[in-house]
Formats: C-alpha cells, structure tokens, sequence
C-alpha cells in the first residue's frame, strides 16, 4: 500500500520553561508574572495539511525566533507518523577526507554525485572539507544529504529530507545557486520531498517551492500552497576578451591554454554585468578518431593535403568551457554551447571532454556524444603497463608508477614502449625524444583518461 503524500501537522504545545531564582526576580523587578512570560503560546493554527509528494519542496521562512526548527520538527513527526521516512541534515563535522573519497560508492558515482552540486573541478575532488570555502562546503554537504536521501527512496520508501538554516551563511549569489542547484535536483530525480527552513526570503524565487510557510511571532503562521513562478538566472552571452579568459582559466582541470584561439564567448550575470563563464574554440587537430564515426569519411580521403585543408576550413573545436564556481549548476556552461552552436564559424564542431561522463552539458546543448574506446597505441602502453603491474588509478602519480614499473620489468622495456607510443601519432611525436620521466608523464595522462567526444553539424 502507498502511503499517503499528503499529510497533516499537529503542531506541539510547548511545555513552559521552568523559572529560576533571577528569572523570578528580573520578573517581579519589572512587575510580571514569570509564569506568563515562560509559557510559549498556543500554535495558530493548531494542524494544517501539507503535500509531501516526491519532487516537492516545502520552504519555511521567518524571523529569528519565530518557531521555524520547531515547525520543522513537527512536521518530520508527521511525516513519520504517515510512514515517509523523514531524514534530516546531518549535523556531525565532516571527516576530514578528499571529498571525492566521501561522496559515493565507486569513484564515478562520487564524480557525478559531486558534479552534481557544483563541484565538477578537479581542485574540489581532491580537497578536505577544511580547504573548501563555505560555499563549497554547503554543496558538499547538499551532495552528500542528497545521496543519503536518494539510495533511501530507492528501496520504494517515501523520504522527506529536512534541511534546517538552509543557505543561511552564504552571500547572495551562492545562496541562489544552490537553490537553483536544489529546485533542479528535485526536478531531475523526483523521488524525494523537501522541506526546508531558511531566515532567509531571497531564495523563495530560485527555489520555487510548492508551500511557502511563514512563521511570525506568537506562534503564527501563513501556509501559501499556490506554489512560486520559479526565477531563471538571466545571462547575457556576448563576444569575450582573452582577459575574460585568463579571468576563469587557473579553475580549468588542464593546465596551461589551448595551442589556439579562434573565437572567446562570454556569459555575463545580467543584472550584475559579473563575469559567469567563458568558451573557447580552437582549430582542430587534423587526426581525430571520432571525426570517422561523427563524419564517416569526410576527413579520411586518399589525399592527407586535401583532409588537412578541409579539416581546417569545416571545423572548429571547443577547447575550453570555464565556470566561475558560484555560478555553477545554473547552466552556464550549456548555454554557452548553445549559443556557439547557434552561430558557428563552421559547419562543423567538435569537442573532447575529459569530465564528460560526469558533466555532460555538451549533449545537453545539442552535440551528439560518441563514446571513445582506447586507440591502438594507448591500448597497447596499457596492456605493457599491465604487464609491468600497474593498475589505471597509479597512473595519476607517474613518478611512482615509473618506480614501480621498472621494479616489475626493466627500465628498457618501459622506455620503448613509452617511446614508440610517442611515435604513433604526430601529436607527441616531437615529444618522442625527450627524457623518460615527463615523457612518460604524458603518457600517463593521456592514456588514463577516458575523454568523451562530441560533434555537430550547423
């Protein structure tokens, strides 16, 4: 049997504090009963219903001391009491781990758990708890609350998570995002219910909720169940500036910039005129294994000059797409794509994306994904890797993976191969005869990394 979505709430009598000595006598010093001034006053109204369905959100607001946590207790009472299992934030310190060691099962589940609130950067991966900003620590905390809440619905039982001072620290800006962040993570799961207390009005338009509870004094309240005309972050997407660029690229997981620059798109707050993210296109490379099933035989003829010269003048690839990190989960990033799309400088466009698989804003706007298998000279340093004992996950230390390598087989044999995988393509051939350790360096990270492609056709 389904429980029921709806429920009501009987809110509690509070029992009065008891009175002290010097509470007595600060009451008779001023001429008052110290029995009136600690008995709280009745609730009004005393039980009102509310929908708990999945994918809505109740949203509590209220001055300090207008009852908003103990509102927020009743109805976790409630909802118990209808058989929605109520979950609330965890309130414990956070342990001092990587967060991508706390956010989920396997270590794709914590990318995508994380990326999900707006922490897609490698920086914040790789970060404790105590070297994120407070905003970061708000999404890490969100992430891990939404996963918690979610493994809980799938098992067919109703959850409610209750957030208690939401976004009660943070400026403005990231308030909003993370309520945006919110809204969208309810839209896009639908299986938990929200309910939320914040001091704050202000998120009431990102959030949209479907209740708005306003607690005021003496113990009153307004419940507005016509729920809210969600509010869209407005951005002004426009021709930027390599100022604009050098702004966001140090928060880039690929160091350094692109080999070029054809074209710097924009996306601006349009209220404040602050930066909120940038895109990059760039000429392509001329050998590319996705162009073959993304263009079958377009850019594979006999002639590698002709190739070369229509692979220059057909296609343009997005290098770069760069969030600032209070913007994120606002879809900056997917309208930018969009707006290139949009009005392309060619009638092609491609883009290979190492965070794909975790933050697929490319497919979103509209490009078509291709899932890439290793190529032939990565599949086989792979497997001379496997020979040598080590595992994927050794190659992000390449020093190490190095040491280890030549402790399982000979430094030769992994000097050969290194080196004929450097040979097999022209984009690090120039690289073939340089020293062993950033040789190999390379191709650690070229050969770990699963990049997804993607492409488009004006």
């Amino acid at each position: 049997m389904t429980p029921p979505t709806t429920i009501t709430v009987t809110r509690a009598t509070r029992a009065p504090s008891a009175p002290t000595r010097r509470v007595c006598e600060a009451c008779a010093h001023l001429g008052i009963s110290a029995a009136d001034l600690l008995t709280p006053p009745a609730p009004d109204p005393r039980a009102f219903t509310l929908n708990l369905a999945p994918a809505t959100i109740t949203l509590i607001t209220g001055a300090s001391g207008t009852g908003k946590s103990s509102l927020l207790r009743d109805i976790a009472a409630a909802a118990h009491k209808a058989n929605i299992t109520p979950l609330r934030q965890s309130a414990r310190p956070l342990p001092n781990k990587p967060a991508i060691d706390l956010a989920g099962p396997d270590t794709h589940a914590a990318m995508r758990a994380l990326a999900s609130a707006g922490l897609a950067e490698a920086a914040c991966f790789a970060r404790r708890p105590s070297q994120l900003s407070e905003g970061q620590r708000w999404r890490l905390r969100l992430a891990l609350d939404l996963a918690r809440a979610l493994r809980r619905a799938a098992s067919d039982q109703p959850v409610a998570l209750f957030i208690d001072e939401f976004a009660s620290t943070l400026d403005p800006p990231a308030a909003s995002s993370i309520a945006h962040l919110l809204r969208a993570a309810a839209d896009r799961h639908r299986t938990i219910a929200l309910i939320l207390a914040s001091p704050r009005t202000d998120i009431a338009a990102p959030l949209a909720p479907d209740t708005h509870i306003t607690t005021h004094h003496a113990n009153r309240l307004t419940v507005e169940t016509t729920p809210h005309e969600r509010s869209r972050p407005r951005f002004i997407i426009e021709p930027g500036s390599i100022a604009d660029y050098d702004a966001l690229a140090h928060l880039h997981y690929r160091a350094g910039p692109p080999a070029t620059i054809a074209r710097i798109l924009a996306a601006r707050d349009a209220d404040r005129g602050s930066l909120a993210g940038v895109l990059i296109t760039s000429m392509p490379t001329l050998n590319a294994s996705w162009r073959q099933l993304a263009w079958p035989n377009r850019y594979t003829t006999p002639s590698r000059r002709d190739n070369a010269l229509r692979v220059n003048e057909e296609i343009r690839c997005i290098s770069r797409v760069i969030v600032d990190p209070a913007r994120r989960s606002m879809g900056v990033a997917r309208r930018l794509v969009a707006a290139y799309l949009a009005d392309p400088d060619t009638p092609a466009t491609e883009a290979l994306a190492a965070m794909g698989h975790t933050c697929p804003f490319f497919a979103r706007a509209g490009m078509t994904t291709y899932n890439l298998a290793p190529t032939d000279r990565d599949a086989r340093l792979l497997d001379a890797l496997e020979h040598a004992h080590i595992e994927p996950w050794r190659l992000a230390l390449p020093h190490q993976a190095l040491r280890r390598a030549t402790e399982h087989t000979s430094l030769a044999f992994i000097d050969r191969e290194t080196r004929l995988w450097a040979n097999a393509s022209g984009a690090t051939r120039r690289h073939a005869r340089d020293e062993l350790p950033p040789l190999f360096a390379r191709a650690c990270a070229a050969v770990a990394a699963r990049p997804v492609a993607y492409a488009h056709t004006a």
